[in-house]
């Protein structure tokens, strides 16, 4: 299986330009990572350098990525050169060159393990390796499907999959071939389908484990023996969409986003640089059970590298409904084109996190113009000291901000500066799907994260005669509403808020408490710190055996 990465455009200002210099140059080797590795052969056909540059020389000048505009013209190695694939083997230019996301600098020490150097330009020369994992002992499962999948901690982008039907014997192996990078670090996933109901059920239901897989050094085999020391591993189901027919569409760019409805949260985009035939597939595991999902989708026809509205652009919506597993969409080019308002995506990349690795960070975009939040994402455990996340909801034009933090005293929310370290980050006149890169540093920034949950005590100094919970006010509400309850006698109370399906929205309250009265205050913000939709929603107490339900609205 093939690992797929995509590229991206950046949005910060160079003067591009082009060079007819077909000469190696010396100073050149040492203005990639990792240069002195290949040498020459980095950029050049010929090994000794000199004569006709390679695909991955091609992309630093006609992209103008070489500067100025003469034959002595200096590499401007960054993150966006680093997010490209020259040799289009599943491979970036980071990758191979030890730098996955551009963070080097001229004059600093040579990134990663230059025995892992690879060639940018050569599509055999990837450093990709082989990983096995051997499972010993699981006799509980014999005759059981089986799920495994393996997820690169930096990215958290899934490289591989595999769902054996039934499991034939209690010692096997699973084997994935060149699909994992040498140097990086990686989870791996997998359940047992314990009641055989062909779908995963968090434990114990079913049987769930994780395991990690880091700094690989060659080809790596792991064992795992059968336990009990069983995770929730959130198992997501592949969408695979099914392309038919796309001749008018051949050489342009398609780009994909599935969105949930319910939340309307967008869950996963791809991106395929070229169509290279009239049928394809392409997966996105992103799929969750009995939700439902929109699936937007454009070809570029008129190559500008941008969403243009039909008919400038071909653009298409398919609806996914209540997947009971892995779904499978077939989509025939047809001409019932949809205006799919096509918002475009900020890969943020954090470097030299060392301090937090292992802490939670939680991140907003927000637009500049009016305050408003685009997106929000959290990272529950920071996966090394360099890492990356997505963030959707740029439009051309706007300029925004990232408030993030590290929740550096773990008490799981946010705390303004220096008992927590936070950063505000600009991104100015976006220009479509942008790279920004972000080093650790200390000038640290109170943004006042908003958390969306407060816990405070009821200023009526009785202890409550009995337990209850009120009705929220105001209701309906935007954007936050008061719930207030009663605990009679020293207790664990749990306050959650779910949907009209009784799916899980948010936890307010789970902690042990004395008598008195409360309020916990909501502000529609999902276990993600992500807005939810308008709509009904239940508040559930659970308090020493008893339970109580009410309902509020949210009207936006």
């Amino acid at each position: 299986m093939k690992k797929m990465y995509l590229t991206m455009a950046m949005v910060l200002t160079l003067t591009f330009v082009l060079t007819n210099d077909t000469f190696s140059r010396n100073y050149r080797v040492n203005e990639i990572p990792n240069g002195s590795v290949n040498r020459c052969q980095n950029c050049h056909i010929n090994p000794n350098g000199g004569g006709p540059r390679n695909d991955f020389a091609k992309q630093l000048f006609i992209n103008g990525f070489v500067q100025p505009p003469d034959a002595s013209g200096h590499v401007q190695w960054g993150p966006v050169i680093a997010a490209m694939d020259a040799d289009n083997d599943g491979v970036t230019n980071g990758e191979e060159l030890q730098d996955p996301f551009g963070f080097w600098k001229v004059g600093e020490a040579a990134p990663g393990n230059a025995a892992f150097v690879t060639l940018p330009a050569d599509s055999q020369s990837a450093p990709l390796t082989k990983l096995k994992i051997d499972f010993i002992g699981m006799n509980p499962h014999v005759g059981q499907q089986f799920g495994v999948r393996v997820v690169d901690k930096a990215t958290g982008t899934e490289v591989a999959r595999s769902v054996l039907p039934s499991i034939m014997n209690h010692d096997f192996d699973v084997e994935f071939e060149d699909v994992v990078l040498l140097g990086h670090s990686y989870q791996i996933d997998f359940y047992a389908d314990l009641n055989q109901n062909g779908v995963y059920d968090a434990p114990p239901v079913d049987h769930a484990w994780r395991m990690d897989a880091d700094n690989l050094a060659g080809e790596t085999q792991l064992t795992f023996n059968h336990n009990t020391g069983f995770t929730d591993i959130q198992w997501p189901y592949n969408l695979q969409i099914v392309f038919q027919g796309m001749n008018p569409h051949v050489g342009q760019l398609l780009e994909i986003r599935v969105k949930d409805t319910e939340m309307d949260k967008e869950v996963g985009r791809a991106r395929v640089e070229s169509i290279s035939a009239p049928a394809f597939t392409v997966n996105l595991p992103v799929l969750m059970l009995n939700k439902n999902y929109q699936v937007d989708m454009y070809a570029d026809l008129n190559k500008n590298g941008l969403y243009d509205a039909p008919g400038t652009d071909h653009a298409w919506r398919e609806i996914v409904s209540n997947p009971n597993g892995d779904a499978t969409l077939t989509f025939s080019h047809n001409t019932s084109f949809v205006d799919v308002q096509w918002n475009y995506e900020l890969k943020f990349q954090l470097g030299k996190m060392n301090p937090h690795v292992g802490e939670m960070m939680d991140f907003r975009l927000v637009d500049a113009s009016d305050q408003s939040e685009v997106s929000r994402k959290k990272v529950p455990v920071v996966p090394g000291p360099e890492f990356a996340l997505a963030l959707p909801g740029l439009q051309i034009g706007h300029s925004y901000f990232v408030d993030f933090y590290a929740d550096h005293n773990k008490n799981g929310t946010y705390d303004a500066p220096p008992t927590d370290h936070a950063w505000h980050v600009s991104v100015e006149n976006v220009a479509g799907n942008t790279i920004a890169n972000f080093s650790h540093n200390t000038n640290f920034t109170d943004i006042q994260f908003p958390t969306g949950v407060r816990l405070v005590g009821a200023d009526n100094g009785d202890i409550p005669r009995a337990f209850a919970l009120h009705q929220n006010y105001p209701n309906p509400f935007n954007p936050e509403t008061v719930i207030n309850f009663d605990i009679h006698e020293p207790t664990n109370v749990k306050l959650t808020v779910f949907n009209t399906l009784g799916q899980h929205v948010k936890t307010l309250v789970d902690q042990s408490m004395a008598p008195g009265a409360f309020q916990a205050v909501w502000n529609g913000l999902n276990e993600l710190n992500e807005p939810v939709n308008s709509g009904m929603y239940l508040y559930v107490i659970e308090a020493n055996g008893l339970r109580e339900t009410r309902r509020m609205l949210l009207l936006k």
